[in-house]
Order: C-alpha cells, then sequence, then structure tokens
C-alpha cells in the first residue's frame, strides 16, 4: 500500500510540474519583454504545455506592465485584437506567447533568453 502511495503522489507532482510557465517576472525582464514585443505588429497566443489550448493570433495596440501582490515581481499586459477584430486584453505567461517570422512562431521567452519551457519548438503558422 505504501509504494502504491508513494507512485501515486509521484505521478501527480510530476503532472503538476508539466508546464514550466513564468507568470510574472521581474522588473528588468518584464522591461525587456514590453520593449520586444512593441518592435512586434502580431503574436501568438498559446500553451503547447496545455492539453486543449487553442491558438489565438492578437494584433498588439498596447503591451505594458502591471506590478503583482509580490514585490519585484510584474505580469506582462498585451492588449489588440484577434483575426475577428475582437478585443484582447490578456495577462501572459511569456512561455505561451509567440512571435512571428514568416510563416513560423517564435517562444518569446526563449527569445529573451528566460529559463522558462514553452514545451514547443518553433512552430509553422
Amino acid at each position: 500500500m505504501r509504494k502504491f502511495t508513494f507512485l501515486l503522489l509521484t505521478l501527480f507532482c510530476f503532472a503538476a510540474l508539466k508546464a514550466d510557465g513564468v507568470p510574472t517576472l521581474a522588473k528588468a525582464d518584464a522591461e525587456n519583454a514590453v520593449e520586444f514585443l512593441e518592435e512586434q505588429q502580431e503574436v501568438i497566443l498559446f500553451c503547447a504545455c496545455c492539453d486543449d489550448s487553442k491558438l489565438t493570433k492578437v494584433f498588439i495596440s498596447w503591451v505594458h506592465t502591471e506590478p503583482t501582490n509580490i514585490e519585484g515581481q510584474y505580469q506582462l499586459m498585451v492588449e489588440g485584437t484577434d483575426i475577428n477584430s475582437k478585443p484582447i486584453k490578456e495577462t501572459v505567461d511569456v512561455t505561451q506567447l509567440f512571435f512571428i517570422v514568416g510563416n513560423k512562431a517564435y517562444s518569446v521567452s526563449q527569445a529573451l533568453g528566460l529559463d522558462a519551457d514553452p514545451c514547443t519548438g518553433p512552430f509553422k503558422l
């Protein structure tokens, strides 16, 4: 019974560690992300670590940061419209944010050199 309980707990731990997200950033990283994203006209919101995440293209109108309740940590905010002109205003995890070059999407977290796993390499759009 102990082995079964240990195995079950281990499986739950690995399931919880599946996504190596970065929901908040230090101020310098957040400012770098804003500078990088201000150069982009559109981005892809997509959680490759998630089971049933949909891909959303966002035409950026504004990118900024907001402080969190954790001292020295900031959230990244993206505002714009989707392909149907529906307004989007979201707090984003940089591991779930991709920039577009040609017909491929690349991880913003990797481009910024953050230690985070977006759960995918570049992908074709």
